[in-house]
């Protein structure tokens, strides 16, 4: 028996409060073998989008490279009645340290956004101060998934947006150097815009 198809409706503001102050979300993905794997994430929400960053060394950063077909859940962390979230459907897009770079004006107030809700966290990375070199800032690159559709739910009222594509847009770049000084600048750059 085939499901219902719901209609697309917007995302409740309720829901988005969750999406924009939730600190947490789990990212699943699927690896080349078929192994589901989920993942706890810090995360920006911003425009229907969701920013994260990982390093290069990581699992997740290997399997997204080869499979960007993304689900991302975050919740209020309530049953019942007073549950509310969503669940992002979509597909990630990995930025490199020269598209980054490049694309920090249209990238950067997402990334502005980052530091406001994890402040300290981008200047911590950058310093690479006690961290394994795996972990320093200019081995992370920022992930930005582009929703196919957004479920969501509170209490037990359930709904569904999907978004409309949008025209891809070129220009709107800052050229800056692709090295590891360039990111420190940009980070500590973030950093002090709040």
């Amino acid at each position: 028996m085939k499901r219902p198809t719901l209609e697309s409706s917007p995302v409740p503001d309720q829901v988005i409060d969750v999406l924009k102050n939730n600190k947490i979300g789990y990212l699943s993905v699927l690896s080349k073998s078929e192994e589901l794997y989920s993942y706890p994430v810090a995360f920006h929400f911003s425009g229907s989008k969701l920013y994260f960053m990982t390093p290069v060394s990581a699992a997740k950063f290997k399997i997204l490279k080869n499979n960007p077909t993304v689900s991302f859940i975050v919740d209020n962390g309530k049953v019942t009645t007073e549950a509310c979230g969503a669940m992002i459907q979509g597909k990630a897009k990995i930025f490199t340290i020269g598209r980054t770079l490049v694309s920090i004006l249209s990238v950067g107030p997402k990334m502005i956004g980052f530091s406001k809700k994890y402040p300290g966290m981008l200047s911590f990375y950058a310093r690479g101060k006690e961290l394994p070199d795996e972990r320093k800032l200019y081995k992370y690159r920022l992930i930005r998934i582009d929703p196919s559709k957004i479920i969501y739910w509170l209490g037990y009222t359930f709904g569904r947006y999907i978004p409309r594509t949008e025209a891809k847009t070129e220009g709107h770049s800052l050229k800056l150097g692709k090295d590891k000084s360039g990111l420190e600048l940009s980070a500590k750059l973030l950093e002090s815009s709040h």
